[in-house]
């Protein structure tokens, strides 16, 4: 604005008088703000003059919350003693002091009398169990192992899953006709290292020969293998066949 007047000299009449007049109206409008605020502030009473419970007589300004009373669960001192957070003391356990019934348990699983004989390559694990000493766990090992071979051939074979075989010895018997043999002649790589009497590198050198000499006639053949001992192809005797 103090540069229109300064600049004054350049405008026109008309220029100069609406120059005045909007300085004037913007000097009016200040001085009428300034005389509201001082009425206002002369109407409104001090703080101190204003008692604290007038504030909360609003409902507007506060709410006041309604109590409501806890809920009281009432509990069973027989089925559910309660437990004191200031005694610290825990609660009594109740027992059930009805006397039990034999008819409660399970009967036990019958056991076999002494003298008894199983066929060791066609029993179940029911069976096993039958047997003093043997449980499910061992009757499980038992069969599975049975499962590997194709069938026991000797008692002694159950040391090699760690079992006991001279304890074991009077109530086996061996059926060796039950044993399932494979044909060293057909059978994979994967098939036969599954055997537990053949590793990974016996089962290779086995289609190797296969591969190069045709089918295998008899285990002695495989003898000329380092990889072949003469008690891998004792053990390995009943469980292949050739054709």
């Amino acid at each position: 604005m103090a540069k229109h007047f300064r600049n004054r000299q350049f405008m026109t009449p008309s220029e100069q008088r609406g120059t005045l007049l909007l300085a004037g109206l913007v000097c009016v409008a200040m001085l009428v703000a300034v005389f509201a605020i001082q009425q206002k502030e002369k109407e409104a009473p001090l703080l101190s003059e204003v008692s604290v419970d007038s504030l909360f007589a609003d409902s507007s300004i506060t709410k006041k919350r309604e109590y409501k009373p806890k809920r009281i669960v009432q509990y069973d001192s027989v089925r559910y003693p309660r437990y004191s957070k200031r005694t610290k003391e825990k609660p009594i356990a109740v027992r059930d002091t009805t006397p039990l019934l034999r008819d409660s348990f399970p009967p036990r699983q019958p056991k076999y009398e002494e003298g008894t004989m199983v066929n060791l390559n066609t029993t179940d694990t029911t069976e096993l169990k039958m047997i003093p000493g043997i449980g499910s766990a061992i009757a499980r090992l038992i069969v599975g192992y049975r499962q590997q071979l194709g069938g026991y051939s000797r008692i002694e074979q159950l040391q090699e899953i760690n079992l006991d075989a001279e304890r074991l010895r009077s109530w086996f018997v061996i059926d060796s006709t039950q044993i399932a043999p494979i044909n060293i002649n057909q059978a994979g790589i994967n098939r036969l290292r599954n055997h537990p009497y053949l590793n990974f590198y016996q089962a290779k050198v086995i289609v190797e020969h296969r591969r190069k000499h045709g089918d295998i006639r008899s285990l002695k053949q495989l003898s000329l293998y380092e990889e072949f001992t003469e008690t891998d192809l004792a053990r390995l005797t009943p469980y292949v066949c050739f054709e």
